[in-house]
């Protein structure tokens, strides 16, 4: 391993600054990402209230709320999940990356 020199102190300071950027627009991204709306929310939180219903009552009970009905959530998850997923395993790659920076 080379020895610690100015050049790398500044080097190591750059890519600090730019993972932690980095990781703020993917956390970003993350809130963004149609899965975290707070309406695909509100309705996932709907459908495991009602887990013992049957699927008209969790379904009535979406459209009384003006949420996403079962079918489109159905959508969503299955459009959605692979891109929020890849958010997340850049999110966490960053922290690491981030945390053996700071430690250096």
């Amino acid at each position: 391993m080379e020895p610690m020199t100015e050049g790398t102190r500044m080097s190591d300071t750059g890519r600090l600054a730019k993972a932690r950027d980095e990781l703020r627009r993917v956390r970003e991204r993350i809130d963004q990402h149609p899965l975290n709306d707070p309406a695909f929310l509100e309705a996932r939180s709907v459908i495991a209230e009602h887990q013992e219903s049957e699927r008209e009552v969790v379904a009535a009970e979406l459209a009384r709320r003006n949420l996403p009905s079962l079918g489109s959530q159905s959508r969503a998850l299955v459009l959605g999940l692979t891109s929020l997923a890849r958010l997340n395993r850049k999110r966490i790659r960053l922290e690491e990356q981030i945390a053996k920076l700071e430690s250096a």
